[in-house]
């Protein structure tokens, strides 16, 4: 704090860290709290005094736990920091501390780290944030694979756009079948047509390997296609949303099925009935998908809509 008093301007810094958010986990015993603190240091060319301010997270376990897995920990907040953020962020140090004794770890780590851009960070309250790294936490093990990926290529600055396009459109495919769990109701007829295909194709000389294909391509003739699942996910946003990122479904949705499929049957003969977007228009693309991506995936950690507005438009938006 600053204060200006008759004869002197008063800077008060605070000798304690300040707690922002704080939870405890039911099904684990762990606690996890994130707190600001004071940084006074000295300019070394001018010899004037710098404040700043600090975060750090601290994690707490009941049950012994191996240094690997505070490693795991701290990993996974970065993830969650990046991308409410908006930008990579990157572990700084990390300590462990038992009883008086406390060390540092020292290790060799490849971090991401971006240029903070204070319009693209989500801006919530300290419930909010604590809520958010519970959920983060509490997700199923099949999640963590899902996060990797598409924290992996939201975190990523500088990758080909045939790339960046392919990750995000698996990262999207991805996130949908992890967080959604549709049930069909065709189960039963799919698997008297499978069991039927299997009697048919055993008296056909073809060999091995072409039967076992026939019978998974029925298997996964259930499977939500790519098309659906992004109408999901399109739909988890308003459409008031949408208009603003000016992501319209109808028109966005046929355009990354087509470049999937463009992009993963590569030199095949098969009759196009539609061009494929150039450079220019496929860049334009990848900004929506990543906005949808990272859209989705802030509103599953139960932040209202309202406070990703702007950050989702600027992302789906920022180059136009």
């Amino acid at each position: 704090t600053e204060v200006w008093e008759q004869d002197a301007v008063v800077i008060r810094v605070p000798t304690r860290p300040l707690e922002m958010a704080s939870t405890e986990f039911e099904n684990k015993p762990i606690q996890v709290g994130m707190k600001l603190f004071p940084l006074l240091t000295t300019d070394e060319d001018t010899g004037g005094r710098v404040t700043q301010t600090g975060a750090f997270i601290e994690v707490q376990s009941s049950e012994k736990q191996s240094l690997e897995w505070y490693l795991q920990v701290a990993r996974r907040f970065e993830n969650l920091f990046s991308l409410l953020t908006g930008t990579s962020l990157a572990l700084d140090t990390m300590f462990v501390s038992r009883g008086e004794d406390s060390g540092h770890i020292n290790q060799k780590r490849k971090g991401i780290l971006g240029e903070f851009d204070f319009q693209s960070a989500v801006r919530c309250d300290s419930t909010q944030l604590g809520t958010a790294m519970k959920i983060w936490l509490s997700e199923h093990e099949r999640f963590e694979s899902v996060e990797g990926l598409a924290l992996g290529v939201l975190r990523k600055q500088k990758l080909f756009v045939e790339t960046e396009f392919l990750s995000l459109a698996q990262a999207l495919e991805g996130f949908h079948r992890a967080t959604s769990d549709i049930n069909s109701p065709n189960k039963l007829a799919l698997r008297r047509v499978r069991q039927a295909v299997a009697a048919v194709i055993r008296t056909e000389p073809i060999d091995e390997a072409l039967r076992k294909r026939i019978c998974e391509s029925v298997s996964f003739a259930n499977e939500p296609t790519l098309a659906f699942r992004l109408m999901d996910l399109c739909r988890r946003l308003s459409s008031d949303l949408l208009a603003k990122m000016k992501l319209d479904p109808a028109s966005f949705i046929p355009d990354v099925v087509f470049m999937r499929n463009y992009y993963t049957h590569a030199g095949g003969r098969e009759r196009r009935n539609k061009t494929p977007l150039d450079t220019r228009e496929l860049f334009f693309l990848n900004q929506k998908m990543r906005a949808l991506l990272r859209g989705v995936m802030l509103l599953r950690l139960q932040l209202p809509e309202s406070i990703l507005v702007d950050p989702l438009v600027r992302d789906a938006r920022r180059w136009r």
